[in-house]
């Protein structure tokens, strides 16, 4: 298992940076990884890390969230981003939507970038305050595409 752990600033630059360094990470482990995996790992952390910025640190410039991106044994990735701020009641958002066809059009804006980070990825948890959340989603290389779409 091989992981990599870094810092995120506030501001647009240090999420590009943070998704580059994902990408890059992931890639240099298995050079055979789906495009589509990897748009999909983009748009988790894309959410995520802007999220944290936006609402956890309202009035700190100077904020920084962590990020863990780790690989598996069995082909698995998770990101954990945790910061610093007060967190959210991601239960009120999930109790509310168990189906997300259903409950789309019912919920505010906010809420459904974390709806959609749920529906990529395999697992989703959060500490209970709700400044921490850990994704994992399953590896999919170019032969794992290639065997589904056999199927």
């Amino acid at each position: 298992m091989c992981k990599l752990v870094f810092s995120v600033f506030r501001d647009l630059h240090g999420i590009r940076k943070a998704v580059h360094a994902t990408v890059n990470f992931i890639k240099s482990n298995y050079s055979n990884v789906s495009d589509n995996f990897i748009f999909e790992v983009k748009i988790i952390l894309n959410e995520l890390l802007s999220n944290s910025m936006r609402y956890s640190y309202r009035n700190d410039l100077n904020c920084i969230a962590t990020v863990i991106v780790g690989i598996t044994f069995d082909m698995k990735i998770y990101i954990v981003i945790k910061d610093y701020g007060d967190g959210f009641d991601y239960m009120k958002i999930f109790n509310k939507c168990e189906d997300i066809d259903l409950c789309i059009d019912s919920i505010k804006e906010s809420g459904r970038g974390i709806l959609l980070v749920k529906n990529l990825s395999d697992d989703i948890k959060f500490c209970n305050k709700g400044n921490k959340i850990v994704i994992i989603k399953k590896l999919i290389t170019q032969c794992n595409m290639k065997n589904k779409i056999n199927e």
